[in-house]
């Protein structure tokens, strides 16, 4: 391939004019060919997962699905019906419960199949009684039975169990774990226990008791790694907060939202490596970097455990106390631990004293951070957060993340002399990041327009990240400039999104939406365009 051609074609305006009105209209042609081949998807004409999804919504066909299972199955399983039971009993009205039959569940084909025995019949019977009214004399016997029979040494199987759930219902959280606690230490099969009372001592914040049963051997191996999560926050085990946390990215995770992560942060990936001079790696070092900012977000979902659970930072306070929170709190918080994970870069920073290479490889960090934060937004919002997340908060995490990092180079590449710069630097940041955050999160300043705002912070931020480039960095003139790929790159995002949007379903009206939307950030796009090419 001859490169210099090419670079010299991609130096054309109209060249590049042109290339990019193809591409756009290549995706809407595309989007239109979908609809025609697909059609919009309907409310009569959804997929499966979709109606499994909309059937999960609904608690009243997830009940009816339980009991189906139950009524139709050859071989017992009360643990099974006894988690049905406390469903039903927190689902159905209070005045269903006050009968033999829940509503328009038949409990005793249930009791025949899963409560053989006469002891278990008994224990579920008194479940279901202490299911009414508290005030009921008859209520209050078969709460004493349970707990009675909970106490033996050792207890029948599903005593604590069933009188955890009448706890729990009650509200009376700490006896509920405490009977959960039993049911698990004294059952092997009562794993579901063992999950139970983990989740419920985290939603009471019992920090002491959480220490004592993750420290019993295979108790933690029952819970969700969403409850371990908030548990190692609770408890302070950062270990536990991060390993599950990375579990709970693997389980989620979808290859549609792994593409497009790549393919947006890929864009500034490319754009920032063309500002290198050609050499053997240069494609492949700023990969440590960029999972360095991947990791980042660990420490950080850390501190914000601690600046909201222990300072009380929240949005909801009134202004201008909630400043505290994206300020002192998101911009703070995020900010620091990107620069954090950057430090290890620093002794092969100062080998290298290569002119730029600090900027790009504090961008390549907080490109990281967004890499990692883009998933959640792409599986939420699917294609249509593409372009959106990309020109902004892609663009934001890697030019701040890029002026600490330079910043912090040069005061220790100058031992120090130059302190105040990087003060001033890095409080510029916090201050940017928090006002950016501010503007299209709080209600507070309607009246001035979050897009106005936001447009400003990175009209700032655009001017300050690419002016430092421009001295430090000189791209190879024989290759394809960055603003040609930027602009490429770009045209290739944004026809993208419109064709997910027509993939996934939506209606001609919705791709023109979708396009609207990617209309509305143009001027933010020219703005880097035009600072790539001063």
């Amino acid at each position: 391939m001859d490169w210099q051609r090419l670079g010299a074609q991609s130096r054309n305006p109209f060249a590049l004019i042109k290339g990019v009105v193809v591409i756009l209209t290549a995706g809407l042609l595309l989007a239109w060919v979908i609809l025609q081949v697909r059609g919009p998807v309907g409310k009569d004409s959804v997929s499966e997962v979709e109606w499994l999804m909309q059937v999960m919504q609904d608690p009243g066909e997830v009940l009816r699905a339980e009991y189906s299972q139950l009524a139709g199955a050859h071989h017992e399983a009360p643990r099974e019906l006894a988690r049905w039971l406390r469903r039903a009993a927190a689902a159905l009205p209070s005045e269903a419960l006050k009968e033999e039959r829940w509503g328009a569940y038949e409990l005793e084909p249930l009791l025949q199949v899963h409560a053989p025995t006469s002891e278990l019949r008994a224990l579920f019977a008194a479940y279901l009684v202490a299911t009414r009214e508290p005030d009921a004399e008859s209520v209050k016997q078969a709460l004493f039975i349970l707990e009675k029979t909970a106490a033996e040494e050792p207890p029948p199987p599903l005593a604590n169990q069933l009188l955890a759930q009448d706890c729990l219902r009650r509200k009376e959280v700490p006896t509920g774990v405490e009977a959960l606690v039993r049911e698990g230490r004294f059952f092997e099969e009562a794993g579901s226990a063992r999950g139970e009372s983990l989740y419920w001592a985290v939603q009471a914040q019992m920090t002491d008791r959480l220490r004592q049963l993750l420290a019993l051997p295979g108790w933690a191996e029952e819970a969700e790694p969403a409850v371990l999560f908030q548990a190692g926050r609770l408890t302070g085990d950062r270990w536990l907060e991060w390993r599950s946390l990375f579990v709970l990215r693997l389980r989620h995770l979808q290859p549609l939202a792994l593409i497009l992560t790549f393919a947006a942060v890929g864009l500034w990936y490319v754009v920032l490596v063309r500002h290198q001079p050609a050499s053997r790696w240069r494609w492949a070092w700023p990969l440590p970097a960029l999972m360095a900012g991947v990791v980042s977000i660990w420490p950080t979902l850390s501190l914000a455990g601690f600046q909201e659970q222990v300072l009380g930072l929240s949005p909801d306070a009134p202004f201008p106390h909630n400043l505290w929170f994206y300020f002192g709190g998101i911009g703070l918080r995020e900010e620091l631990c990107k620069l954090a994970l950057f430090v290890p870069f620093l002794p092969w920073l100062l080998m290298k004293r290569q002119p730029g290479l600090a900027l790009i490889t504090g961008a390549f960090v907080g490109l990281g951070f967004a890499l990692e934060e883009n998933l959640d937004y792409y599986q939420a919002n699917g294609g249509e957060a593409v372009w959106t997340r990309f020109i902004t908060a892609n663009f934001m995490h890697a030019g701040l993340t890029g002026l600490a990092g330079n910043a912090l180079y040069e005061v220790v590449r100058s031992r120090f002399h130059d302190v105040a710069r990087f003060v001033t630097q890095l409080l510029m940041v916090i201050g940017l990041h928090g006002l950016y955050d501010f503007l299209i999160l709080d209600d507070t300043m309607n009246w001035l327009g979050a897009d106005l705002g936001s447009l400003i912070v990175l009209v700032i931020l655009a001017r300050q990240f690419f002016h430092e480039l421009r001295q430090a960095t000189r791209p190879d003139p024989r290759r394809i400039p960055p603003p040609a790929i930027f602009a490429i790159g770009s045209a290739l995002l944004v026809a993208l999104v419109l064709v997910l949007t027509a993939w996934s379903g939506g209606s001609w009206s919705e791709v023109m939406a979708s396009a609207r939307s990617c209309v509305a950030l143009v001027p933010i796009g020219l703005l880097y365009w035009r600072e790539l090419t001063a």
